[in-house]
Formats: structure tokens, C-alpha cells, sequence
């Protein structure tokens, strides 16, 4: 089993399938733990860059109360989605019970997604641990008349996935009413950004721009999402900042002591030092091109919650 230390696991990515974090559990676990007890390990996918949690957010939050930072970790390779697919069925079977209001969440997680809301009732419930009528439930609420369908849906039979096309099903409409009645599901006015936010994606500029990009992964995250991806920017940028002006500190220091060297071993010093200053001076380069890229990243994200909350969807 491995084991990975707190700091290092993001928890800021939408990774969170629950309603919200039940302080009064975290408490009685951190006092267990400080007891000597031992849980499960907290799951976790790494993508190369982040440890993204998928699975243990009590256990998380306990662990960090209880000043305890070197936990048991189940490390499993994968991306930010794989870590957020994964959390919509965790704790079904173990853990603190799940609610209704949590496996609402779970379920929306899914159908607030572009890619994920094609998939059929039957899929969205096998993957959230829920009755394929709460998914039903749940796709009608999001819809501002009645149930709709998308031209496309992902479908699983005798081991076999593949894309079925719905739009003959039942009575043939009309070209604009199958436009209509057939597209893709609006999510919720509480849960999701809106008819509004579809539009502003369809605006967006050619697939090679890197601005349309950034826009429309933006454009994929819910609203929860995207405020813990702006949280997360914010954070990943005062630390990429932090580590520029320390190495810039170090290669500052590493140029006073070559001028310092003495005459007698101004060679071999010179060479090292120079050497070394080099070394800082690739890594302050690094950090800095991290910095820029963050705070593009960090722009784009303030300005659709910007946009997001003149369309009122998230509170000022």
C-alpha cells in the first residue's frame, strides 16, 4: 500500500461528488485517528502533474485536523475526469451513508457534462450507484418542458459500447422540431450555467485558438467546478510565484559568492559556480513560463465567473 502526503493531493477540482463535507464525521474520525485507528486508504489519481481525490474526503479532512499528513493511498493513474467519474459512485457501499441531496449531485455531475450527458439512464445510474428512475427523475427537472433526448446516446449491450442515434424513435418530426425536442439536455438553473453559457460556447473562436480552448474547458465544469478551478489557479500560481523567487534568490546568492572567490581557486570556482548559477537560472525560466501560463489560465477562469455572475448564476 502506498502512502502520499496530504499536500501534495488536490481536492479544489470538482473531484467532490458529495452535497457537502459533515464536519461533525471529520471530528470523530480525527479523534480516532488520533487514537491510533486505522481507515481505508483515500483514493487518488495522479495525471502526471496532480494527485487529484477522488475517494476519502472526510478521511482527508480528518487526516489534516488530526495533523496527520502522511496517509495510506490507493494511487491510481489518470486525469482530473477519470478522479471526477470515479467519485459519483464512491461511498455507495462504504463509508458515511450517502444522501439524497448527494446522489442528486452525483447524478447532475454527470448530466451537466457535455460528453457525459449523452449517455443513457441506465449508464449515468450504473456509474453513479443510483435507480436508473432517479437518473430519469433528475434529466426531466433539468429539462424547462419535458424529457429530452439527445440525437446520441452511449449504449451498452452484451459487452458491447457504441453510440445509438435516437432521433427515429417514436413519431417523425419536423427538421426544426427535431432540433428542439431532440437536443441536448439544458441542465438546471441551480446547477448548471445556463442556455446562455451554451450560446457564448457556440461563439467561440476556431479550434486552433488557444483562447476557444481554455473557453471551453471552462465551459465543461460546473459551476462548483469552476470556482474550485479558479481557487485551485490562485493557489498553483502563488506557489509557482514562490518557487521563482526562491530560485531567483539562489542564483542571486550563487553570483555573489563567484565574485567573492579568491584568486587562488577562481578556476575550479568559477567553473562550478557558473555551473550552478546556469542551473538556477534553466529552473527561474521554468518557473516563470509556469507562472505566465497560470496566470493566462487564472485570467480566462475570473473571466467566465465574471460572465457567470452577470447571468446571475453565481452570487456576486
Amino acid at each position: 500500500m502506498s502512502t502520499i502526503n496530504i499536500a501534495d493531493v488536490r481536492v479544489n477540482g470538482g473531484t467532490q461528488s458529495r452535497a457537502a463535507i459533515d464536519r461533525g464525521v471529520v471530528s470523530e474520525y480525527a479523534d480516532a485517528i488520533k487514537g491510533g485507528a486505522r481507515f481505508p486508504p483515500i483514493t487518488v489519481y495522479f495525471d502526471g502533474v496532480s494527485y487529484w481525490l477522488a475517494d476519502g474526503f472526510h478521511r482527508y479532512e480528518a487526516y489534516a485536523l488530526a495533523q496527520v499528513y502522511e496517509v495510506p493511498a490507493d494511487i491510481r493513474q489518470g486525469t482530473q475526469r477519470d478522479a471526477i467519474l470515479f467519485s459519483v459512485g464512491a461511498n455507495a457501499s462504504h463509508g458515511l451513508r450517502r444522501t439524497n441531496d448527494d446522489k442528486r449531485r452525483a447524478v447532475q455531475t454527470l448530466l451537466n457534462d457535455p460528453e457525459w450527458a449523452v449517455w443513457s439512464n441506465r449508464e449515468i445510474a450504473r456509474q453513479c450507484q443510483v435507480d436508473e428512475k432517479t437518473v430519469r427523475r433528475y434529466r426531466e427537472e433539468a429539462s424547462a418542458e419535458k424529457p429530452q433526448i439527445a440525437p446520441e446516446r452511449t449504449v451498452s449491450r452484451g459487452g458491447t459500447t457504441y453510440q445509438q442515434n435516437t432521433a427515429n424513435i417514436g413519431a417523425s418530426p419536423k427538421p426544426d422540431q427535431a432540433m428542439r425536442e431532440f437536443g441536448t439536455a439544458e441542465p438546471a438553473p441551480e446547477e448548471g450555467a445556463g442556455q446562455d453559457a451554451a450560446s457564448a460556447l457556440e461563439e467561440e473562436p476556431a479550434a486552433d485558438d488557444p483562447e476557444a480552448k481554455v473557453r471551453r474547458a471552462l465551459a465543461r465544469l460546473t459551476t462548483d467546478g469552476l470556482i474550485d478551478e479558479v481557487i485551485g489557479l490562485r493557489a498553483d500560481l502563488d506557489d509557482a510565484k514562490a518557487k521563482a523567487d526562491a530560485v531567483t534568490r539562489e542564483r542571486d546568492d550563487l553570483r555573489a559568492k563567484l565574485k567573492e572567490a579568491t584568486s587562488a581557486d577562481l578556476g575550479r570556482a568559477l567553473g562550478n559556480a557558473q555551473r550552478r548559477a546556469d542551473t538556477a537560472t534553466g529552473r527561474m525560466n521554468e518557473y516563470m513560463a509556469q507562472v505566465k501560463r497560470l496566470e493566462y489560465r487564472l485570467r480566462k477562469a475570473e473571466a467566465r465567473v465574471k460572465e457567470l455572475e452577470e447571468m446571475e448564476v453565481v452570487p456576486a
